[in-house]
C-alpha cells in the first residue's frame, strides 16, 4: 500500500479573510467603468493570457473598463509585453503583496 497524505492549500486562509475587511486606499474604481479583478498566480494554467484578451475585445468594443491582477508568477512579463504591444497598458494595473 502506497502511504498517502493531505496537502492543503497553502494560502494564507486567516490572513486573506483579516485583509478582506480592510478598507482599500490605494484603488478607485470608477463607476463608469467595468473592472476587472483577479486574482491568483500568473501562470499559464491559470489563463490570465486570455483574461487579457478579453480585455483588448472589450477595449475595441468601446466598452470602457480596467484589468486589474493581483499576483505574481512567470507568465507576468509575457501578458505585460502583449498588452504594451496591444496598447492596453494604460488600462492595466498589477498588483503584488509587498
Amino acid at each position: 500500500k502506497t502511504p498517502s497524505c493531505t496537502i492543503y492549500n497553502t494560502n494564507e486562509t486567516e490572513q486573506i479573510k483579516e485583509l478582506a475587511f480592510q478598507p482599500v486606499e490605494d484603488l478607485e474604481f470608477s463607476k463608469d467603468t467595468f473592472n476587472i479583478c483577479s486574482v491568483g498566480k500568473i501562470i499559464s494554467v491559470k489563463a490570465f493570457d486570455r483574461l487579457a484578451r478579453i480585455h483588448k475585445r472589450l477595449t475595441e468594443d468601446k466598452i470602457p473598463c480596467h484589468f486589474y491582477i493581483f499576483g505574481v508568477g512567470e507568465q507576468q512579463k509575457e501578458i505585460e509585453e502583449w498588452l504594451v504591444s496591444n496598447s492596453l497598458q494604460d488600462k492595466y494595473f498589477h498588483y503584488q503583496n509587498k
